[in-house]
């Protein structure tokens, strides 16, 4: 995959991303991300297919992103107390993405 490929499918799934977070799946729309991210309907069926697959594609993409924040953060703690603290940074700091990712994985009526 050329860079600039690859550049426009992460461009595609970090706006699907805020799109589903703040509207909901079934109120976010391929027209409305494409609108959003600056690229054709053509780019999004390409690398997705569907909007189902490209839902299924950010919750995925979400979910190694939070687990290899919160890995790291286990790998850098030297105990429990010191897990804690370094957890509450790490949620200050990545405020937008937890809370699009919280909002991803709980607050929307997902698709059958």
């Amino acid at each position: 995959m050329s860079n600039s490929t690859k550049d426009t499918k992460e461009k595609i799934l970090s706006v699907a991303g805020k799109l589903f977070a703040s509207n909901g799946y079934d109120n976010t729309s391929i027209r409305d991300i494409s609108k959003e991210a600056g690229v054709n309907l053509a780019s999004i069926n390409y690398h997705f297919k569907n909007k189902l697959n490209l839902y299924k594609e950010v919750m995925h993409v979400s979910m190694l992103a939070l687990e290899e924040k919160i890995e790291a953060t286990i790998d850098k703690s030297t105990d429990l107390k010191d897990f804690y603290w370094n957890l509450f940074q790490l949620l200050r700091s990545e405020n937008e993405a937890f809370s699009n990712g919280f909002k991803l994985f709980v607050a929307n009526t997902l698709p059958v």
